[in-house]
Parts: structure tokens; C-alpha cells; sequence
């Protein structure tokens, strides 16, 4: 997989670094449009609820489970990608350093534990957020490469034209 110009650097992942691949992801807009819209419905009700008749013995439970669903919609939103990542990190795998090679034909990555190797067509898309990119190989799972672990400035801009030139897919790179 060495032919051409090519770019080789190590990552050791890190629990923040996997938030980004949730926060990267097309699912937490389920989050958002399925949570938000419950919790902003309860909040209008509850809202009502208080005005128009008070905090009584009468209505004290209807505002409880109302302040439930709430903050059960609320830990869905802020709480839940937060346990993904903890959950991801978890694994040895995700624990392991790594060395990643980028080149025109794709990209490999290796460990102890593990090595793949994947061509630019076997991702569906791939996003750059502030802190990584995000090769994703469905719309959950993905390679994750921080950018802390390029090193410089020019590494990023590698990369970046690396997945520009060869990557014909969805891809979300910053400017």
C-alpha cells in the first residue's frame, strides 16, 4: 500500500477522541430530533401546568412525571454518547496504540492486536470535525483519526488533500 506519496503517524486514542466519532455521526441527530422535541413538549406542559393551576398536592405528580420525561430526554441527548464513547474505550482494542498509513490506494492501520487495511470506496463518508477526521465504514462505526497525533499543520493539510484527491464519496472537510 506504499506507492506515491504517502503519510504514516501513530495515534493512541483517547475517551475524547471517541465523543468526536459520535458527535461525527449522522445517529445523534436521531437523538436530537426524536429527544428534543419530547422534552421541549413536557417543558411547554409543565410550564402550563404551573401556571395555570400551581404546585398543589393535586398536581405535584403530574409535574413529577412530567420533570421525569424530562430529564430522561435530556440524559438521552447529553449523557448517552458520553457511556458510547466510555463503552468503545473500553475494549482493548480501542485501548491500543496504532500506527496508521495514508496513501492513494487507502488507508491501513496496525497494532498489536489488529491490522486492516481499507480502500477509499470502502468508506461511505467521512467527516472533519475540530479535533479529527472521521472515516466512517457505516453511519456508526468508523476509523477515527485525531489530529492532535498528525503532528503539524502540514499533516492535516496531507490528509485533507489525500481524502479530496482520492475519496469520491460524502466527505465534510474544513477549510
Amino acid at each position: 500500500m506504499d506507492n506515491g506519496a504517502s503519510l504514516r503517524f501513530e495515534v493512541l486514542a483517547t475517551m475524547k477522541d471517541y465523543i468526536d466519532l459520535w458527535r461525527a455521526g449522522p445517529v445523534r441527530f436521531l437523538f436530537w430530533v426524536i429527544l428534543g422535541p419530547v422534552a421541549a413538549y413536557y417543558v411547554y406542559w409543565t410550564y402550563i401546568v404551573l401556571t395555570c393551576y400551581g404546585y398543589s398536592p393535586e398536581t405535584a405528580s403530574l409535574v413529577h412525571s412530567y420533570l421525569f420525561v424530562i430529564l430522561v430526554a435530556l440524559f438521552g441527548i447529553v449523557v448517552v454518547p458520553r457511556l458510547r464513547a466510555r463503552l468503545a474505550f473500553s475494549g482493548p482494542i480501542f485501548r491500543e496504540p496504532r500506527t496508521y498509513l495514508f496513501n492513494q490506494e487507502g488507508a491501513h492501520c496496525e497494532s498489536r492486536l489488529f491490522n486492516g487495511s481499507y480502500q477509499w470506496s470502502s468508506f461511505t463518508s467521512i467527516k472533519e470535525t475540530k479535533r479529527s477526521f472521521v472515516l466512517f465504514v457505516s453511519p456508526v462505526t468508523g476509523m477515527l483519526v485525531p489530529k492532535r497525533c498528525l503532528g503539524t499543520i502540514e499533516n492535516v493539510t496531507q490528509v485533507r488533500s489525500m481524502i479530496d484527491q482520492n475519496f469520491q464519496g460524502k466527505k465534510s472537510l474544513r477549510r
